[in-house]
Protein backbone atom coordinates (compact mmCIF):
# COMPACT_ATOMS: atom_id res chain seq x y z
CA UNK A 1 0.00 0.00 0.00
CA UNK A 2 1.79 3.48 -1.13
CA UNK A 3 1.15 6.29 0.84
CA UNK A 4 1.75 9.89 0.17
CA UNK A 5 3.13 12.03 3.03
CA UNK A 6 2.47 14.97 3.31
CA UNK A 7 5.55 16.73 5.70
CA UNK A 8 5.09 19.46 8.03
CA UNK A 9 8.18 21.06 9.65
CA UNK A 10 8.59 21.98 13.05
CA UNK A 11 11.65 23.17 15.16
CA UNK A 12 12.72 19.96 15.70
CA UNK A 13 10.15 17.57 14.02
CA UNK A 14 8.38 16.73 10.96
CA UNK A 15 5.04 15.20 11.02
CA UNK A 16 3.68 13.39 7.92
CA UNK A 17 -0.35 11.95 7.25
CA UNK A 18 0.31 8.32 6.89
CA UNK A 19 -2.78 5.65 5.85
CA UNK A 20 -4.10 3.70 8.60
CA UNK A 21 -5.17 0.20 8.70
CA UNK A 22 -9.05 1.80 8.46
CA UNK A 23 -8.03 3.63 5.09
CA UNK A 24 -8.26 6.64 7.09
CA UNK A 25 -5.49 9.14 7.86
CA UNK A 26 -3.08 9.95 10.96
CA UNK A 27 -1.11 12.37 11.66
CA UNK A 28 2.61 10.91 12.48
CA UNK A 29 5.16 13.18 14.33
CA UNK A 30 8.58 12.07 13.58
CA UNK A 31 11.39 13.93 16.35
CA UNK A 32 13.94 13.32 18.22
CA UNK A 33 13.16 11.16 21.56
CA UNK A 34 13.75 12.46 24.98
CA UNK A 35 13.31 10.43 28.45
CA UNK A 36 9.53 10.97 28.31
CA UNK A 37 9.57 8.96 25.07
CA UNK A 38 11.76 6.04 26.30
CA UNK A 39 8.46 3.29 27.95
CA UNK A 40 6.80 4.13 24.83
CA UNK A 41 9.99 3.06 22.66
CA UNK A 42 10.43 -0.04 25.09
CA UNK A 43 6.77 -1.33 24.20
CA UNK A 44 7.45 -1.16 20.77
CA UNK A 45 10.91 -3.27 20.90
CA UNK A 46 9.14 -5.33 23.03
CA UNK A 47 6.16 -6.15 20.78
CA UNK A 48 8.48 -6.43 17.66
CA UNK A 49 10.33 -8.68 19.63
CA UNK A 50 7.81 -10.98 20.81
CA UNK A 51 6.92 -11.54 17.31
CA UNK A 52 10.67 -13.24 17.07
CA UNK A 53 11.03 -12.71 13.46
CA UNK A 54 12.12 -9.20 12.52
CA UNK A 55 14.85 -7.80 14.82
CA UNK A 56 17.54 -9.56 16.85
CA UNK A 57 16.20 -8.08 20.11
CA UNK A 58 14.43 -11.38 22.00
CA UNK A 59 11.97 -11.60 25.26
CA UNK A 60 11.90 -11.45 27.93
CA UNK A 61 13.25 -7.83 27.10
CA UNK A 62 15.81 -6.09 30.18
CA UNK A 63 13.48 -3.20 30.55
CA UNK A 64 16.01 -1.62 32.91
CA UNK A 65 18.87 -2.58 30.94
CA UNK A 66 17.35 -1.22 27.62
CA UNK A 67 15.82 2.30 28.87
CA UNK A 68 19.01 2.98 30.79
CA UNK A 69 21.12 2.03 27.68
CA UNK A 70 18.16 3.90 25.38
CA UNK A 71 18.71 7.68 28.01
CA UNK A 72 22.44 7.41 27.12
CA UNK A 73 21.97 7.38 23.07
CA UNK A 74 19.77 10.24 23.83
CA UNK A 75 22.00 12.68 25.43
CA UNK A 76 25.00 11.25 23.27
CA UNK A 77 25.87 13.92 20.69
CA UNK A 78 27.76 11.31 18.39
CA UNK A 79 24.12 9.77 17.53
CA UNK A 80 20.27 9.97 16.97
CA UNK A 81 17.57 8.50 18.57
CA UNK A 82 13.86 8.85 16.30
CA UNK A 83 10.73 8.15 17.46
CA UNK A 84 7.08 8.18 15.38
CA UNK A 85 4.38 8.74 17.32
CA UNK A 86 0.60 8.47 16.13
CA UNK A 87 -1.42 10.47 18.96
CA UNK A 88 0.86 10.83 21.76
CA UNK A 89 2.07 7.03 21.53
CA UNK A 90 5.53 5.80 19.80
CA UNK A 91 4.61 3.55 17.07
CA UNK A 92 8.17 3.21 15.59
CA UNK A 93 11.97 4.44 16.88
CA UNK A 94 14.93 4.08 14.99
CA UNK A 95 18.66 4.88 17.11
CA UNK A 96 22.01 5.91 15.16
CA UNK A 97 25.03 5.35 17.10
CA UNK A 98 28.78 5.65 16.36
CA UNK A 99 30.66 2.13 14.79
CA UNK A 100 33.55 0.98 14.70
CA UNK A 101 34.63 2.51 12.23
CA UNK A 102 35.27 6.39 11.94
CA UNK A 103 32.34 8.63 10.93
CA UNK A 104 29.82 5.62 10.32
CA UNK A 105 27.10 5.26 12.23
CA UNK A 106 24.94 1.89 13.05
CA UNK A 107 21.09 1.85 12.47
CA UNK A 108 18.75 0.05 14.15
CA UNK A 109 14.91 0.53 13.67
CA UNK A 110 11.59 -0.65 14.89
CA UNK A 111 8.29 -0.56 13.49
CA UNK A 112 4.87 -1.21 15.46
CA UNK A 113 3.29 -4.45 13.59
CA UNK A 114 -0.03 -2.30 13.05
CA UNK A 115 2.06 0.70 11.47
CA UNK A 116 4.30 -1.21 8.93
CA UNK A 117 4.02 -0.51 4.80
CA UNK A 118 2.11 2.57 5.39
CA UNK A 119 5.32 4.94 5.16
CA UNK A 120 6.30 4.85 8.61
CA UNK A 121 9.82 3.46 7.86
CA UNK A 122 10.83 5.74 5.09
CA UNK A 123 9.86 8.70 7.02
CA UNK A 124 11.85 7.43 9.58
CA UNK A 125 14.90 6.46 7.65
CA UNK A 126 14.54 10.39 5.20
CA UNK A 127 15.14 11.86 9.16
CA UNK A 128 17.73 9.68 10.04
CA UNK A 129 19.53 10.13 6.57
CA UNK A 130 19.38 13.54 7.03
CA UNK A 131 20.39 13.87 10.82
CA UNK A 132 23.20 11.70 9.73
CA UNK A 133 24.51 14.16 7.16
CA UNK A 134 24.25 17.00 9.74
CA UNK A 135 26.63 14.92 11.71
CA UNK A 136 28.82 14.67 8.60
CA UNK A 137 28.73 11.24 8.40
CA UNK A 138 30.24 8.99 6.24
CA UNK A 139 27.98 6.07 5.92
CA UNK A 140 25.23 4.20 7.72
CA UNK A 141 25.19 0.64 8.05
CA UNK A 142 22.81 -1.92 9.40
CA UNK A 143 22.40 -5.49 9.86
CA UNK A 144 19.31 -7.29 8.43
CA UNK A 145 17.86 -10.94 8.32
CA UNK A 146 17.28 -12.06 4.99
CA UNK A 147 13.93 -13.24 5.57
CA UNK A 148 13.40 -9.63 5.89
CA UNK A 149 12.16 -8.82 2.06
CA UNK A 150 10.15 -5.41 2.83
CA UNK A 151 13.12 -4.31 5.21
CA UNK A 152 15.55 -5.48 2.76
CA UNK A 153 13.58 -3.45 -0.33
CA UNK A 154 13.13 -0.16 1.82
CA UNK A 155 16.63 -0.07 2.39
CA UNK A 156 17.69 -0.47 -1.09
CA UNK A 157 15.13 2.00 -2.01
CA UNK A 158 16.94 4.30 -0.02
CA UNK A 159 20.37 3.57 -1.65
CA UNK A 160 22.01 0.94 0.91
CA UNK A 161 23.92 -1.36 -0.56
CA UNK A 162 24.02 -5.49 0.73
CA UNK A 163 27.92 -5.25 1.59
CA UNK A 164 28.23 -9.22 3.21
CA UNK A 165 26.29 -12.17 3.65
CA UNK A 166 26.85 -13.11 7.39
CA UNK A 167 26.35 -16.98 8.02
CA UNK A 168 24.87 -17.90 11.22
CA UNK A 169 25.85 -14.06 12.65
CA UNK A 170 22.99 -14.15 15.04
CA UNK A 171 22.71 -16.84 18.29
CA UNK A 172 18.92 -16.86 19.46
CA UNK A 173 17.70 -18.08 22.71
CA UNK A 174 16.77 -21.24 21.32
CA UNK A 175 20.30 -22.12 20.10
CA UNK A 176 19.12 -21.51 16.26
CA UNK A 177 21.63 -19.38 14.51
CA UNK A 178 20.18 -17.30 11.97
CA UNK A 179 22.18 -15.24 9.21
CA UNK A 180 22.21 -11.74 8.50
CA UNK A 181 22.70 -9.10 5.67
CA UNK A 182 24.81 -5.93 6.27
CA UNK A 183 24.07 -3.20 3.96
CA UNK A 184 25.83 0.13 3.73
CA UNK A 185 24.47 3.39 2.56
CA UNK A 186 27.53 6.15 1.56
CA UNK A 187 26.58 9.73 2.29
CA UNK A 188 29.72 11.33 1.04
Amino acid sequence: MQSALEWTAGDSSRSCKLQTMDEGTAEVAIRNATEDDIEGMLDVLSAVAAEGRWIATELPLDRAARGQSLRESIARSDGTVLVACAEGTVVGELTLWPSATPRELGLGMAIAAGWRGRGLGRALLDAAIEAARAQRARALRLLVFPHNAAAIALYARHGFEPMAYLTEHVLRRNGERWDCVSMRLRLD
